[in-house]
């Protein structure tokens, strides 16, 4: 069950990556967005978006946190005919029985007011997720219950350009 709820998370990443990601002009689209995402390249907007990534894993009290594991590659998912998207996974692991749903909460809380905005819901397995999404670009990061004892933070960077020649496919 566990694995559809991944698969749905992927989807709603796409998604909201997709819909964050559009060029050309958008209705909504920023000045700001645009030269955020100019010069990005794949390699920049992984390692910020990993960066992030851990900057959440690490607002989880010390005490409760048994590991912080992070993909070290991940994948593109398109924006539009041009620019793409790194999309990447942090798991927190954490002590048996820690109650998980208080910590997503705190999470959002943090980011509440900040450059980010959030916003949550119950995942399909009603779970709380939280969403923190970047004001200026398609930057994105789930934060939800993975596991009985893990929380995961799914992330999509901001768009950027390939350079001529690179193929999207495969893990980055």
């Amino acid at each position: 069950m566990r694995i559809v709820a991944d698969a749905l998370l992927v989807s709603l990443i796409a998604a909201a990556t997709l819909s964050g990601c559009q060029s050309g002009s958008v209705e909504g689209e920023s000045e700001r967005e645009t030269e955020l995402e100019a010069a990005l390249t794949w390699q920049e907007a992984k390692a910020t978006t990993q960066a992030r990534e851990l900057e959440i894993a690490e607002l989880i009290p010390k005490e409760i946190v048994i590991g912080i594991f992070q993909r070290e590659k991940g994948t593109l998912l398109s924006c539009d005919e041009v620019r793409h998207s790194w999309n990447g996974k942090t798991t927190v692991k954490l002590e048996p029985g820690t109650e998980i749903e208080p910590l997503v909460k705190a999470v959002e809380e943090h980011y509440a007011g900040s450059q980010f905005k959030t916003s949550s819901r119950l995942d399909i397995l009603g779970d709380y997720e939280a969403a923190i999404s970047s004001t200026d670009t398609a930057e994105l990061y789930l934060v939800s219950r993975e596991d009985q004892n893990a929380i995961g933070i799914s992330s999509g960077s901001a768009c950027f350009t390939l350079p001529e020649g690179v193929y999207p496919g495969g893990e980055f």
